[in-house]
Order: C-alpha cells, then structure tokens, then sequence
C-alpha cells in the first residue's frame, strides 16, 4: 500500500511552523511548476494587472497547459455570484471533461428543491412566529451580514441603509417556515445553512478528481468582482479544515485588478494594506466614497487612479457619476461621454448617462435613453435595470413589479445591486416616486445582497 499524502492544509500548517510563505515566484513557470511533485510544487498563484493587460488570455493559455499535462480544469468567472454558483459552475465543467462530482450534484439539485419549496412557502400567508419581535439570534445575525457587506469593495456604504430589524424578521419567518416544512434536520439544514452542507460534498469530489487525475486546476477570473463573496469561501476551502482535506495536487488561480494579498492566504495569518498605486484599488475606494456621499473624496481618488491608467473607463465613468452628484454637471458629461466613447456598448456607462439626462433636463428628455438601453441583450443586467427604472417612473405598479422580476432573474452582481439602490434613491427624491413601494424594492435588493454573502 502506497504511504498516504499529506493534504494541503497539513502541509499549510508545516509551512507556518518554519516560516514559510508559500507565495508564487516569477523564476517558476506555470508549465514547469505542474512538472513537480505535488508536495513541492506551488497550489496558489496570482495574476493581476489593470483591464485589458491580458489576464483572460493568460488564464485562458494556462487552462491549455494543464489540460495538455493531464489535469482536469474549471474556470470561475464574474458569472458566479454566489459560492453555491461557483461549486455548480466548476462542478458542470468538471462533469463535461468525465469527471463528475456526483455527491455535489445530487446535493444541491436537492438544494434548489426544497429552496423553491421554501420560497414558495413564504409566499404564503405568514407562518406564526410568536409575537411579532425580532429573535436576539436573527437581530445578531443581520447586524453580522451587514458588517460583512459593509468590509465588501462597492457594497460597503450600501450596507447603513439596510433595515436589521427587516432583515432579521425575514430571517425569523423563513427559520419558522422550513422547520414546519421540513422535520428531518438534514433537510432543514440544506435549506437554513447550504454551505455547511454542499462545500464538504463539493471537496470530497475535488478529492476524487484528483485521484483520478494529475493535476485539478480551477482558475478564479475577473477576481475584483467576485471576491467579495467568494474570498472568505474559497480560503476557507483551500486553508481550513471545516469542509475535509484538499489533496495536494489543487491548484487554485486567482486573476483579477487588485494586487494579490499573499500572506494572508498562505500563511492565514494578516492582510496587506493594497498598494495605492494600484488604479483598480484607489478606483474601488473612490466608488466607496462615492456611493456614501462623499463626492468630492470620490473624485480625488478617482482622479488619481485615471492619472495612473488615462484609459481607465470604468473610472472615467464613476468620476462622471461622482461628479453629476457633487452637481459638476459639465464635467460629469465629459466624463461619461469620454467612457462611452471607450466602451459605446457598456450599458452600466449608458445608465449613468441616462441618469445625468433625468438630473439635468428630467425624464421626459431621458425616455428615449433609457428604452434604448434596455432594448439589448434581455439577459444584460444593466439593461433589465433601466427598463425598471423607466418602468417605476412611467409604468403601472404591476408593469414595474414584472420587469423587476425581470432584472433579478438576470442574477445581477453585486455592485449592480448597490447601484440599483443608489438608482432608486435619487430618481425617488427627483420625481417624487411612492416611498413605500421604493422601500419594497429596496428591501428585496438588501435581501439578495444578503443571500449572496451566506
């Protein structure tokens, strides 16, 4: 019988003891490193850059490398809103190279099941849950939520004008209703807790891949959107113990703006201040300010990370935004007319242009901008959120709550979540839209952002 490996969190913790950093060094190659012993080889590497370097060709080049060395692969990207989404998305990919992960599998499509049971459940008439206070557990649990959305890049100044209270009740009813839908504990569990469920089938069929195979690679692209709700997943996966032992031949690629903060995944122990010269990271600060109100910090930040990258459109269109706040109306369109110009088919760009249009001249002279972003792809995000935007100022109350649905079902991420709360406020405040059917969209939006950091 062949001496059993050790698994990577065992080796993890043998590296802390002999202070080892286990960061990727340049003199190794990606081809070279998957020509090692598992034991000696590097598990995670970083590749980062500002847009349009060529990260996703890069990743998309390493892919074949590994496949051509006998691994199994799976790539992430800015799709996967949700840890649930990316187990799916690696497990779907996997299944199509022979390589199914069949526990996940079965597990989670019991998941969705009893999820829609739920779901359906609380569309009910209200399951009794007592006198109608908030339970200590839930209260707690939503001020944790939202100081986790509060630590999260874009989400953060969002995160002050969710409502605890209504977060926890919701939390109460939906505990209420799958403990009188669902008497086996196992099965209230999936519904209550899925990642303490699924993330240990998930890791055992990464563990029965790899025994199959040389190499399993996954590769997290676009990692500046998706990292914060699957940063604190991921490393737990990679660095704990909680969810079983990942064997030693995973490896994990992170790609994405920001500058990798390798210490804190390797050794688990701090996280690196990022590097202010990094325009993504001084951008990303610069959209916190901007979306807690403090325009004129936004614009400083975004000034300086568009010195740093003068073809920074994401930037340049932000700084638009931040200026149509700060009531710099002129600059806000050269600005926004600058993005577009980079970018004429992004419609998050098209948005901010329709919104400086309904601040400046009103709604009426904006209609038109705002049908033809919405008249795409029905899939685009952006594109479903004008034709809500539009519909709340135009349409009927029924037309409004169909196309909402409409938006939601695109799984929109999670900065186009803040951006729709944002949105409402300031077209609520210039039109003098019902308050109360604003706070009911408001709080399904705060419900998703919730959900996508569970």
């Amino acid at each position: 019988m062949s001496q059993r490996r050790p698994s990577r969190q065992e080796l993890n913790r043998a590296h802390r003891r002999t202070g080892f950093i286990g960061r990727h060094e340049e003199r190794q190659s990606f081809h070279a490193n998957l020509c090692l012993d598992p034991g000696e080889a590097d598990y995670l590497f970083h590749v980062f850059g500002v847009a349009g370097v060529g990260k996703s060709s890069l990743i998309r080049h390493w892919e074949g490398t590994a496949r051509a060395a006998g691994a199994v692969t799976a790539v992430v990207n800015e799709d996967a809103n949700s840890p649930i989404e990316a187990m799916e998305s690696i497990s779907a990919q996997l299944a199509r190279q022979g390589q199914a992960l069949s526990r996940f599998a079965t597990t989670v499509e019991r998941y969705h099941k009893q999820r829609h049971e739920a779901d359906a459940a609380l569309a009910l008439p209200a399951v009794d849950c007592g006198d109608g206070t908030v339970s200590t557990a839930s209260r707690t649990a939503a001020q944790i939520g939202m100081g986790a959305l509060s630590l999260a890049p874009v989400i953060g100044p969002a995160a002050a004008a969710l409502d605890v209270d209504q977060l926890a009740r919701g939390a109460d009813r939906m505990r209420a209703v799958v403990s009188s839908r669902f008497r086996n504990h196992h099965d209230a569990e999936l519904v209550l807790d899925p990642l303490r469920v699924l993330t240990p089938a998930f890791v055992q069929g990464l563990a029965e891949a790899a025994d199959r195979h040389s190499w399993v690679v996954l590769f997290f692209d676009t990692w500046e959107r998706t990292e914060p709700f699957l940063d604190a997943w991921l490393r737990s996966v990679v660095l704990d113990d909680d969810h079983g032992d990942l064997p030693l031949n995973v490896v994990v690629v992170i790609s994405g703006q920001a500058a990798p903060v390798a210490r804190e995944w390797a050794a688990h122990e701090r996280s690196d201040e990022l590097d202010p010269d990094y325009p993504w990271a001084v951008a990303n600060r610069g959209v916190v300010h901007r979306l807690a109100g403090r325009y004129e910090q936004a614009i400083t930040d975004l000034d300086h990370a568009i010195r740093l990258n003068p073809r920074y459109a994401w930037a340049i269109a932000n700084r638009g935004a931040a200026r149509r706040r700060a009531g710099h109306h002129g600059a806000a369109r050269g600005d926004i007319e600058q993005a577009l110009g980079m970018e004429p088919a992004n419609t998050e760009y098209q948005l901010q242009r329709a919104m400086l249009i309904t601040t400046v001249d009103g709604f009426r002279d904006a209609a038109g901008i705002w049908r033809s972003i919405g008249a795409g792809d029905p899939r685009d995000e952006y594109g479903a959120l004008a034709v809500f935007l539009a519909a709340l100022s135009t349409g009927t109350e029924d037309e409004a709550n169909r196309v909402f649905r409409r938006f939601m079902a695109c799984n929109p991420h999670c900065d186009t979540l803040v951006e729709a709360t944002q949105c409402l406020h300031e077209l609520a405040a210039l039109l003098g839209l019902d308050r109360e059917g604003i706070d009911r969209y408001r709080s399904a939006l705060a419900n998703r952002l919730i959900e996508m950091r569970t």
